[in-house]
């Protein structure tokens, strides 16, 4: 096998281990960034990711069910670029109960850099940090109640599947945590690798809509309650024909307000943020269907064929086909 050029960018991850863990959380999170890491190699050029269990101390940390996990190393010795906090059994979820020291280390790591995931019931360990206070924060149903007694400074929810805030995700639920995860891929290699690894999950249903919004998740946390109202029409509307006029009626603002509003709220122009879904979910049916390059153009909203292949060339740097061809097999 090839050697990875050492320029190339290694994101290193911590995956957090503590008693009353949850393996199944656990393993999910390694098991997902194993496939990115497996696409990456096959793609040269696209860096790579190193994932560890960290721990209180290193050897067997006791999981829920009474299985061990072995901690490779301590969480207080190492430096990463994303932590990972795996859900927690409900039972362990006291306040005495929080693993001395983690909450610092997750404070220190972010303040250089570091993202955080947060899986279900794992936001409860975060919010001991601090780092949610006066924000939106999802976490199981099963611990909401807890969660707003003990940090009510932080905008509980079970209704959100994700909430990004800056560099800090959190995730309601199993299903919604393998999202997160490849969300954490599509920040530190690609949305592509991301998108592929999501495809190879044991939980992926084909043309899930999932998949386009993987690109969209660190464009939300502006603040915008109207510009965010119109990100969810665009991606629930993509396939249609669309116009700024017939966006801007729907918050009640001018074409050319809501075109200012937008680009400073999300970084991306009105037309370029469509184009970005429409794009995004032709990927995903290239990758999980047989259906004709000419049939997903018109499913993603092209009336002619050949301006969404030159649009496609253009953004990937090859045809449609091409792309379906280059991404089959990247994960055996």
């Amino acid at each position: 096998m090839a050697k990875r050029p050492t320029s190339e960018r290694i994101a290193h991850v911590g995956i957090c281990l503590y008693p009353g863990v949850w393996g199944s959380s656990a393993s999910l999170a390694r098991d997902v960034l194993h496939i990115a890491s497996v696409i990456a190699r096959a793609r040269p050029g696209s860096g790579g990711i190193e994932v560890r269990f960290l721990g209180a101390r290193s050897g067997d940390v006791p999981t829920a069910s009474g299985m061990a996990i072995r901690a490779e190393e301590r969480w207080d010795r190492t430096d990463v670029d994303v932590i990972i906090l795996p859900s927690r059994a409900v039972h362990f979820l006291v306040p005495e109960g929080h693993p001395p020291g983690l909450a610092d280390w997750i404070t220190r790591q972010h303040a250089r850099g570091c993202s955080v995931l947060a899986m279900t019931t794992g936001s409860w360990l975060l919010a001991e940090t601090g780092l949610l206070q006066g924000h939106t924060a999802t976490t199981h149903w099963a611990c909401l109640d807890r969660c707003r007694r003990q940090y009510p400074g932080v905008d509980w929810t079970s209704d959100l599947r994700l909430a990004v805030t800056g560099r800090i995700v959190t995730a309601r639920d199993m299903s919604a945590s393998a999202v997160a995860l490849c969300h954490v891929v599509g920040r530190a290699l690609t949305v592509p690798i991301a998108e592929r690894t999501y495809q190879y999950s044991l939980i992926y249903e084909p043309g899930s809509e999932a998949l386009p919004l993987l690109h969209t998740i660190p464009l939300r946390d502006h603040g915008d309650a109207q510009v965010l109202e119109v990100q969810e029409w665009l991606e629930a509307r993509y396939g249609q024909p669309i116009s700024a006029k017939e966006a801007a009626r729907l918050v009640h603002m001018s074409p050319r307000n809501l075109r200012r509003r937008f680009l400073e709220a999300t970084g991306r122009t009105l037309s370029a943020y469509l184009t970005d879904i429409r794009l995004a979910r032709a990927r995903a049916l290239l990758l999980s269907s047989n259906e004709a390059v000419s049939q997903i153009a018109h499913r993603v909203g092209y009336e002619d064929p050949s301006t969404f292949t030159a649009l496609f060339k253009q953004h990937h740097g090859q045809t449609p086909s091409a792309y379906r061809k280059s991404s089959a097999g990247t994960a055996d």
